[in-house]
């Protein structure tokens, strides 16, 4: 099981999106000071006077496309093996979490329910909405019937499926807003 504690920021753009940014990890973000955290392996940063600084650098180089930048603190836990996926039965605000791997990177997507409000950037079949295009929001109700673990489940199994069995796991998502 991986425990994730940190703290982020998220960028409102003037498209809706809500990317989630943390600590960089690639050498080209390191020189930037931040990187979304879909493409750092969910990399945190570990002090709040870390993400702030981050989040003046973020203002200063894309000022005209954001809305709002909001800091926030983000703790999630990971299943890493199918032994694991059991332990998050009764829990609330689950994900599904696609592992791509390619030669040069790895891309952790997180992502939660379809959210009506923002059905113009969802583009796809799968039941689940990426948590940077739905608003922030992890599986946390039921739906369609299932308790919020069957649909996570549920998505995390159509994730696998429709792309060529690329990995695939659930976690828990708790995103708490900081002043």
């Amino acid at each position: 099981m991986r425990n994730i504690e940190g703290y982020v920021f998220i960028a409102e753009s003037t498209n809706k999106a809500k990317p989630i940014f943390g600590k960089p990890v690639d050498k080209i973000q390191i020189e930037r000071g931040y990187e979304n955290i879909m493409t750092n392996c969910i990399t945190l940063f570990e002090k709040e006077d870390s993400m702030r600084q981050a989040i003046r650098r973020f203002q200063e180089e894309h000022r005209e496309r954001i809305r709002k930048i909001i800091p926030a603190s983000l703790a999630m836990k990971i299943a890493e093996s199918a032994e694991e996926l059991d332990f998050f039965r009764k829990l609330t605000d689950l994900v599904a979490i696609q592992i791509v791997k390619e030669q040069h990177y790895t891309d952790m997507r997180i992502y939660g329910p379809i959210n009506k409000k923002f059905m113009d950037l969802y583009s796809g079949v799968i039941p689940a909405h990426r948590v940077d295009f739905n608003g922030l929001l992890p599986f946390r109700k039921r739906m369609y019937g299932l308790r919020n673990f069957e649909v996570a489940m549920e998505a995390r199994y159509q994730l696998q499926r429709q792309s060529d069995n690329t990995p695939t796991t659930i976690g828990t998502f708790k995103l708490r807003r900081l002043k």
